[in-house]
């Protein structure tokens, strides 16, 4: 009979699944979609890996999120207005795939082995409506043009992207954008078609929130600038503190207005923000808003980081005349200063009411005019908070 060194066999097995697992371990978290531009109701597919919990991307400036919970099989494909950061996992996606959903019958439930998640492609589409959770199609009449992919885990928190892409019209020529042709393990991390990391900008350091929202919103210039050379995006204005006007439906056109005092305020200086209402809309519930910058309230899904009512106290606040409301909000750390002597509202228990902390929030915000189901009614107007880093 033949004599099997099984010493050797063994050995021979280690050494194959070790580098089967260092070969695993390179793949590199990625998010691909097969177009960049889409009509209103056409399909899109996403192609991601989710790459090693060990890579460096995660650890990295450009990872959108830490403390990701790794249970793959919750894991998600979601669709985001764009900017709209997922808060970690605060706010929904308009729609979104689980990574289950895109396995069918092959998902384990139990397997959290990311070898298992890499190379797998999910599609939004009305044949795929069983798949999906959320609103489909992406109507441009309800989210506008610009929206975000993102890998998400299984609280909702962005774990890679956001890839950006676009919607048009089902009459504009140009919805049939060019089909993206690299595999999402070796796709260069590139243009707008394809969020892949690049590792000669990966490094092993201690996460920083603000940078890692700034690197993750790929080709924007910084927390606290919107970038006015974005093609497809209506260049920002020059001046932050402006008018913000938003033609109000009623029989007569009429037209509100939001403006802060500053463009730039120190750390923890007061914000204060002058509005003009007509006086036909019921402001009972109205409030103040103040959100981190390009976070729409999405229809209210999405609550302000903080705010303030617009006339309380019945309104003595606020003034009428000439057919509008008028009067100022003003956030401070010192409640007698402000026209309002009550608390802050929106603070996370353990958070101080104000200043904010430009460390969790970043250094640039949008504020709104709130109806009372938390929906935008004008704005956003933004300010900056100064920083020395």
């Amino acid at each position: 009979s033949a004599y099997v060194d099984m010493s050797t066999t063994t050995a021979s097995n280690l050494r194959e699944r070790r580098a089967a697992l260092a070969e695993e371990s390179m793949v590199k978290p990625s998010i691909i979609l097969d177009k960049s531009t889409y009509a209103e109701s056409e399909s899109i597919t996403a192609t991601f890996s989710v790459g090693s919990p060990s890579h460096p991307y995660y650890s990295s400036r450009e990872a959108p999120s830490i403390n990701l919970d790794y249970n793959y099989p919750q894991w998600s494909i979601g669709l985001f207005m764009r900017d709209a950061d997922p808060q970690g996992g605060t706010l929904n996606p308009i729609v979104s795939v689980n990574f289950c959903g895109a396995l069918g019958e092959e998902c384990d439930a139990n397997d959290r082995s990311f070898a298992s998640y890499n190379d797998m492609s999910v599609t939004f589409g009305s044949e795929y409506s069983h798949l999906m959770e959320g609103r489909w199609p992406l109507e441009i009449s309800s989210y506008g043009t610009g929206f975000d992919a993102y890998v998400l885990d299984g609280k909702g928190a962005a774990a890679i992207g956001p890839m950006e892409f676009y919607i048009q019209s089902e009459n504009d020529e140009d919805a049939g954008a060019e089909r993206a042709r690299y595999p999402a393990s070796k796709s260069s991390s590139s243009v707008k078609k394809s969020v892949v990391v690049d590792e000669k900008k990966v490094s092993q350091h201690q996460h920083n929130p603000v940078a890692a929202r700034a690197t993750a919103n790929a080709a924007k210039a910084s927390v606290e600038i919107v970038n006015a050379n974005e093609p497809d995006e209506v260049p920002s204005e020059p001046s932050v503190q402006r008018a913000v006007q938003d033609t109000t439906e009623t029989h007569v056109s009429s037209v509100s207005t939001l403006t802060s005092d500053k463009e730039e305020y120190e750390y923890d200086d007061p914000v204060t923000i002058d509005f003009s209402i007509p006086e036909s809309e019921d402001v009972t519930f109205y409030k103040i808003g103040i959100f981190m910058r390009m976070a729409h309230p999405q229809g209210g899904a999405l609550p302000p980081i903080r705010y303030l009512p617009l006339c309380p106290h019945g309104g003595h606040e606020c003034t009428v005349a000439n057919g509008f409301i008028t009067g100022s909000v003003t956030f401070d750390h010192d409640p007698s200063m402000m026209p309002y002597e009550g608390p802050i509202l929106g603070a996370l228990d353990g958070e101080a009411q104000w200043p904010l902390d430009f460390y969790k929030y970043g250094t640039g915000y949008d504020v709104y005019v709130l109806d009372g189901s938390g929906d935008d009614v004008v704005g956003p107007i933004q300010y900056n908070l100064k920083s020395d880093e």
